[in-house]
């Protein structure tokens, strides 16, 4: 299971900054958003593989935007702390300790407002942040 976690969250993001960091570079432009988690910037019990695999994402997007930032290439992440999706309802979301001081899951729009965002000239100086949108869980 940790190989299959360390596969699709860490070497997925390795692979995909890999191919897309070509193409931008031969542009001499481009933004990069990875979506980390808060398990990217915090402990996460019972969740060592998950924790990893996500703080690695933390690393990389670091690394590159030092390495591509001279090149015109932004490069940032995003840690969504619990998302109100279809996919989410069964879950706990509701848990006003596991949300943080706002005691709430975020709705899709918060997390996609901060995507905007980064991809736009609006934050043009911004490169390698690691950008927390939980609530104020990981504070």
């Amino acid at each position: 299971m940790f190989d299959q976690i360390i596969s699709v969250n860490l070497k997925g993001v390795f692979l995909g900054l890999k191919h897309v960091l070509k193409v931008m570079e031969e542009q001499h432009a481009g933004v990069i958003i990875n979506t980390v988690s808060a398990a990217g910037v915090k402990s996460c019990e019972y969740l060592g593989g998950y924790a990893a695999s996500k703080h690695g994402v933390v690393g990389l997007t670091k690394t590159a935007a030092v390495e591509y930032g001279p090149k015109g290439i932004r490069i940032n992440a995003i840690c969504p702390g619990g998302v109100m999706t279809n996919m989410t309802k069964g879950m706990e979301l509701n848990n006003p300790e596991q949300n943080g001081p706002l005691r709430r899951p975020a709705v899709p729009e918060e997390i996609a407002n901060v995507v905007c965002f980064l991809a736009s000239d609006e934050s043009s100086y911004m490169n390698g942040a690691i950008v927390t949108i939980d609530g104020g869980l990981t504070t």
